[in-house]
């Protein structure tokens, strides 16, 4: 059987996110599996490399590709050989919902280890600061200035993101106090460019009421962020578990799971949250 590459949408979480199967491998392959942007850019995805596998199948969850663009994924067998060879997914374009920010073009804050998320909007990102790589010591009246490699590292930031509801106000306070390595990932609607996307540590924020209506639930999240790179590669990111194959078949028998998936590759191909 043929290596064969397919990615289908997970739409029944929030937010939505890919799940990539490669098939057909055999053993002793080693398979790298990468997201393949509108630009061509070929980024590695988390979970996705074998140094020899010893199954022929591979399922892998998704959590930080983009949204409003189309993507595919990329299945890169024996990349050391010259006899390396791809296999591609068909293109794939995950879509957020329009739903409790009024129709807003909403960002999605998030955590891909956990498979967190909170929905917010942007309401203001007036500049980035840069500053080099550099310490400044201040002797006998004159500057002096250690310099290290490069001119300017990372961004540094204050945002102001808004959100609308007591829940969502609460959600997102939760994914900050327990983000991964103190990690969060922005994400918007469409990703043409038009607003900063990139991974983030918060360094501190202030939560602001818009009104004094007491029954206006809206707040509006100041952070102050750095921009930093991603989750380290070995983690990997949340899909489906044991637990929701349990509650999606609470007070039925094997039988009916059989009945519905007749193998386990097509148990972790599921969408476990559909009705």
């Amino acid at each position: 059987m043929a290596v064969a590459t397919t990615a289908t949408a997970v739409t029944s979480q929030y937010p939505p996110r890919a799940l990539i199967s490669i098939t057909g491998m055999t053993a002793g392959q080693m398979v790298d599996l990468y997201r393949v942007g509108p630009d061509g850019k070929m980024t590695r995805v988390r979970g996705g490399h074998l140094d020899a596998t010893d199954t022929d199948s591979l399922v892998v969850t998704d959590n930080e590709a983009p949204f409003g663009v189309p993507v595919f994924w990329r299945t890169r067998i024996n990349k050391n050989s010259p006899a390396f060879f791809d296999r591609d997914s068909d293109p794939l374009t995950l879509t957020l919902p329009v739903n409790s920010l009024r129709g807003q073009r909403e960002c999605v804050i998030s955590d891909a280890i956990t498979g967190q998320a909170a929905e917010v909007v942007v309401m203001a990102w007036p500049s980035k600061r840069y500053e080099a790589n550099s310490t400044l010591y201040r002797v006998g009246g004159k500057n002096r200035i250690i310099s290290g490699p490069g001119q300017v590292g990372q961004f540094t930031s204050d945002v102001r993101l808004r959100t609308f509801s007591r829940t969502g106000e609460v959600n997102l306070q939760n994914l900050i106090n327990t983000a991964t390595s103190a990690i969060l990932q922005l994400r918007r609607s469409v990703s043409d460019g038009t607003l900063d996307e990139c991974y983030f540590s918060v360094l501190g924020f202030e939560v602001e009421r818009i009104s004094q209506d007491r029954t206006d639930p809206r707040r509006d999240f100041v952070l102050s962020i750095a921009e930093t790179d991603g989750w380290p590669f070995k983690f990997e990111g949340t899909g489906w578990t044991l637990q929701d194959l349990a509650d999606a078949y609470t007070g039925q028998t094997l039988a009916d799971l059989n009945a519905d998936y007749s193998t386990l590759l097509q148990v972790a191909q599921a969408d476990l949250g559909t009705p």
